[in-house]
């Protein structure tokens, strides 16, 4: 019985050996071809009002099985709400703008939260570690949507995890199931 081979051609990178005017041009191109789409000013959750917003974002799916983990988002969730109450906008979204933490790349937003609490007399315990767990929710939990530059200055080893778990598990499982399926050099970015 003949074994049957399967073959894929693949295309070199046209950017593999692009000169940066090449790559520029390239660029520009896929900028036309995909144009970013405009940012929703409001959606359903970040209009949410507080006590709604801390009572979704502390009940399944947002619950993780470790309590020292629950508790610390939880605390995090409520500091990063009352903060952001301290802000003008008819949403969360309106308000984590106003507040100016996407100016303050990496762990450096923290500072913006911290300074508040300490100025209204919360006890600092635990502060950094719960405005990063609170903050991870407020994102997989759809109620702010921080902007892509501000993103990428981040790095939360859990945000993929967290992500898949709350916001789309059945996406995220046929996104690791073609990763699976597809070529080698996808599965690493799974």
């Amino acid at each position: 019985m003949n074994a049957v081979a399967k073959h894929v051609t693949r295309r070199l990178l046209e950017v593999s050996n692009a000169t940066a005017e090449q790559a520029q041009s390239r660029n520009s191109r896929l900028r036309t071809r995909f144009p970013a789409r405009p940012a929703e000013p409001s959606w359903p959750h970040t209009a949410r009002p507080l006590e709604e917003t801390l009572r979704r974002l502390t009940a399944p799916p947002f619950l993780p099985a470790v309590n020292g983990t629950r508790a610390g988002r939880r605390r995090g969730v409520t500091k990063l709400l009352q903060w952001l109450s301290s802000f003008p906008g008819e949403t969360w979204q309106q308000r984590w703008v106003a507040s100016g933490a996407e100016g303050f790349p990496g762990a450096a937003w923290v500072e913006l939260p911290l300074r508040w609490l300490r100025e209204c007399g919360s006890s600092p315990s635990y502060d950094c570690g719960d405005l990063s767990s609170g903050l991870l929710m407020l994102i997989c939990g759809d109620v702010i949507r921080p902007g892509l530059p501000w993103m990428l200055t981040r790095t939360h080893r859990h945000l993929a995890s967290v992500m898949a778990e709350v916001r789309d598990p059945d996406g995220f499982a046929r996104l690791h199931q073609l990763a699976e399926s597809g070529p080698t050099s996808s599965r690493k970015d799974s």
